[in-house]
């Protein structure tokens, strides 16, 4: 009989780690959870930043952060450009020949060098709207 008692004894101590494991477990997710939940308002947080940081920035030429903005700004012209070719897709009057990218790579004008970009100092193809490193308008 003392046998049993014996493993009785054992088998409830290994019952209690065993539910004192499990509390810790689920304990850990919970506060895994919450890490998850303030992460994600950190990046909310500094999304809005940079985005205020982005519009008081964007006109200022000496700012530290002018290549940066010139490069939010060419993004932001991009995605424009990419809407009203959707817009012209769309609409019915559009006929084939005004949805084709131009490929080819226009001539250079003679006499003309090629300019340099304000943001980096990357040089760029004459007529060219933005900068094909950092993003800037060149215009």
């Amino acid at each position: 009989m003392a046998f049993f008692d014996e493993l009785g004894k054992k088998l409830s101590a290994a019952a209690g780690t065993a539910a004192d494991k499990a509390k810790d477990l689920g304990e850990i997710t919970k506060l895994k959870t919450q890490i998850l939940g303030v992460q994600s308002d950190i990046n909310s947080s500094l999304l809005e930043l940079g985005r205020k940081v982005y519009e008081q920035e964007k006109r200022n030429p000496e700012s530290a952060y002018a290549a940066d903005c010139a490069a939010v700004t060419g993004l932001h012209e991009q995605v424009e450009s990419l809407r009203a070719r959707i817009a012209l897709v769309k609409s019915d009057d559009a006929s084939d020949d005004d949805c084709i990218i131009n490929t080819e790579e226009a001539p250079a004008e003679e006499g003309t060098a090629s300019v340099k970009c304000p943001a980096c100092g990357e040089s760029a193809q004459p007529g060219a709207a933005f900068c094909t490193k950092c993003g800037a308008k060149l215009q």
